[in-house]
């Protein structure tokens, strides 16, 4: 500080960094409490200090107001702040109501938009649902088949009425090999890939940084008829590992400790149980059993092969139903994100917007769900008609204002800003949360009101608020620029 109080002396700071100086002491004392300058040199700088001319006057008064401005400014985005957050919270109340069971709750407290904005509403949910393209065709095949193959199909999965994952991961299996006897070396290693990822839980990471407990790796799954643990117990079978209740840690542990991933070492067994008879003598592919025998206490009377080929049969005919109608306009199959949770997902769905025109059966029952789901959409709208995200558009102005003043006076006139940013996002974040919460909940709730066969979908990811929008300009932000614009510094 010896060599400001120097310049000072001698007259030799512009009076530009005049202003400047005075700006950081401000910026520092806001920061820490404690300002930069003592308050002779204060007094030094400004009310000490005789301008030369009537050029350094005009350079220092416009620096000074400019400065001014940046105050006011930063005044006024504090407000604008408290206002964003009051016009969020003030909203969400109405979504608290919605995390209660049922959702007579919901209707209760939407009853006037339901009144006011139902039509709209109905839309909303036709453009943000559809039901899920494989579900759909996984169904139709279901209902389309006689009596006795859809036994003989509960009989091989009780839950394939509804669930798709057992014949889907048979039909991989027929199709690696061809609908042959025997597996080519390439179609070996793809097929253990896909069976490696059903071991694999890819959302572990996620739900722990929520502080949820899921283990990356369980082997409680199965790939058509082969369970999961039964590889466990392989490999503990030929490395001389006892089989306990502990045979999971012992094999995570085993195979880190040989500094070789889980990944590669599974690949690594199920290759070499491939290449010894796995899926060609031990746990044969329902397409070539000629078996009726299944594991669930009822045989099927016809073979699992004969089973196999009516339901890929009664398959390609729903595919080509769908395909003539998508064909026609009347369905539209396209891709959408689906929301896991902190996971992207792109899954191929039949369009809400198109089921809303189809007069099918399974597009009149989807449409039966969306009636249930009015009350919903209507809390969307409403939350959206709110002005918190309004408010923090112009909250985003003040911080682009305040910035390229920081760039203009040498120091961060925008650091509150970056606070009052972070905490909405943070808000927003949490407001997300509950309403993906809410979906949820009312989607199961409805169901169990609606005898629905088909997979109804509704994409959270379509409905949540972002805080990466672009800055809006208000009355009050135009008012600023047009005062710093007309100070000649710059701005």
């Amino acid at each position: 500080m010896r060599n400001l109080t120097a310049l000072l002396k001698n007259g030799e700071i512009s009076p530009r960094d005049r202003v400047l100086l005075s700006a950081h002491d401000s910026v520092m004392e806001s920061k820490t409490g404690k300002g930069i300058l003592s308050e002779s040199e204060k007094h030094a700088l400004g009310r000490g200090w005789k301008p030369k001319n009537n050029f350094e006057i005009s350079e220092y008064n416009n620096y000074n107001e400019g400065w001014k401005t940046a105050c006011w400014a930063g005044v006024d985005m504090s407000i604008a702040s408290l206002m964003a957050q009051n016009s969020l919270l003030r909203a969400s109340r109405i979504a608290d109501h919605a995390m209660y069971p049922g959702t007579d709750n919901l209707e209760f407290f939407m009853k006037r938009e339901i009144e006011k904005n139902g039509k709209e509403a109905e839309m909303f949910i036709y453009k943000n649902s559809g039901i899920l393209y494989d579900g759909l065709i996984h169904r139709l095949t279901f209902d389309g088949l006689d009596k006795q193959t859809r036994e003989d199909i509960l009989a091989l999965d009780p839950s394939a009425e509804t669930e798709r994952q057992y014949l889907e991961q048979e039909e991989i299996l027929a199709d690696a090999f061809h609908w042959e006897n025997s597996l080519s070396n390439e179609a070996k290693r793809e097929l253990v890939d896909k069976i490696v990822e059903t071991i694999r839980c890819r959302y572990a990471l996620s739900l722990n940084e929520k502080g949820l407990s899921a283990k990356e790796w369980n082997f409680d799954t199965y790939f058509g008829e082969l369970p999961a643990m039964d590889i466990l117990l392989r490999w503990a079978s030929e490395n001389g590992v006892p089989e306990d209740d502990d045979l999971t840690t012992r094999f995570i542990e085993t195979t880190e400790r040989k500094g070789q991933t889980i990944r590669v070492e599974l690949i690594d067994i199920i290759l070499k149980w491939m290449n010894e008879g796995l899926f060609e003598k031990e746990y044969v592919p329902i397409f070539k059993s000629r078996d009726k025998s299944t594991c669930n206490d009822k045989d099927t009377k016809c073979s699992h092969k004969e089973v196999f080929k009516k339901w890929i049969a009664g398959k390609r005919k729903a595919e080509e139903l769908i395909r003539g109608l998508c064909a026609t306009g009347e369905l539209v199959r396209e891709t959408r994100i689906k929301m896991i949770f902190n996971f992207e997902e792109s899954v191929e769905v039949i369009t809400g917007e198109s089921l809303a025109r189809c007069a099918h059966p399974f597009a009149l029952e989807y449409g039966t769900q969306v009636n249930k789901l009015i009350p919903l959409g209507c809390l969307f709208l409403f939350l959206k008609s709110r002005s918190f995200m309004r408010e923090y558009a112009n909250l985003l102005d003040f911080q682009d204002i305040l910035k390229k003043l920081s760039i203009l006076y040498e120091t961060d006139l925008s650091w509150k800003s970056e606070f009052q940013v972070k905490e909405f996002k943070e808000m927003i974040e949490q407001l997300n949360y509950e309403m993906a919460y809410v979906v949820e909940q009312y989607l199961d709730v409805a169901r169990s009101k609606t005898a629905s066969n088909y997979p109804f979908e509704f994409f959270v990811k379509g409905v949540m608020f972002s805080a990466d929008i672009e800055p809006e300009e208000s009355e009050a932000t135009a008012h600023y620029r047009k005062e710093l614009k007309g100070l000649n510094i710059g701005f």
